[in-house]
C-alpha cells in the first residue's frame, strides 16, 4: 500500500536574511499551530517571556467583550465562599 503524504501548513519568518520554518500537519488544532508559531518567533531571536506577554488574551479585543459582563468568572471552587 502506498501512503500519500499529508498536506502540511508551512510557517516561516525571514529576518535579517535568516529564514526559520515550521511545518504543521493538515488538520492540526490551534494549540499546535500556536506552539509552532511561538517556537519560530523564539528561533528568530525574541525572548520566550516577551513572546508569552504579547500573545496573552488580555490584550486582544475579544477580552473586552468578556470583561464588560457583570458576572465574575470563577477561578476556583471556593470563589463563592463567605468567611
Amino acid at each position: 500500500m502506498v501512503r500519500m503524504p499529508r498536506e502540511m501548513m508551512e510557517l516561516s519568518i525571514k529576518q535579517y536574511g535568516n529564514i526559520v520554518r515550521a511545518e504543521i500537519p493538515e488538520g492540526s488544532d490551534l494549540k499546535r499551530v500556536m506552539i509552532a508559531l511561538k517556537g519560530l518567533v523564539v528561533a528568530a531571536g525574541f525572548h520566550p517571556v516577551n513572546v508569552d506577554q504579547e500573545v496573552m488574551v488580555d490584550d486582544w479585543a475579544l477580552s473586552k467583550v468578556f470583561s464588560e459582563t457583570t458576572e465574575k468568572p470563577k477561578t476556583c471552587e471556593f470563589d463563592d465562599y463567605d468567611e
